[in-house]
């Protein structure tokens, strides 16, 4: 069973902060005022991730390519991919910002 899409509009949205430990990655995203107007605040969270290695990479270059301390980047777009269906513990989703794009591989993704 194919696992529902990811809530919210993240086009436009910022990533204020970033944390990977071990297999969990974190990030403090501050959605776009056009779409939701009080801006709120929301942690997506990545549990289990399989491609560490590659996303501690990407990480490393959001924060090197920052225009500023407040704001790691900006996101074009956050969704489960397209080409593969992600299920119960097995999500693949596609981040892409102005670093370039990456597919993070991981048991399962929440958004708080």
């Amino acid at each position: 069973m194919s696992l529902p899409p990811i809530p919210y509009n993240f086009h436009d949205s910022l990533i204020l902060g970033a944390t990977l430990e071990y297999s969990e990655l974190s990030l403090n995203v501050q959605l776009y005022s056009s779409y939701y107007p009080d801006a709120p605040m929301v942690t997506v969270h990545f549990r289990d991730v399989f491609n560490v290695e590659t996303v501690a990479a990407y990480m490393d270059r959001m924060r090197e390519g920052a225009d500023s301390e407040s704001n790691l980047a900006t996101i074009y777009r956050l969704t489960l991919d397209e080409k593969k269906v992600s299920t119960k513990n097995d999500a693949i989703v596609f981040l892409q910002t102005e670093v370039g794009h990456i597919r993070i591989h991981c048991r399962a993704v929440d958004v708080i």
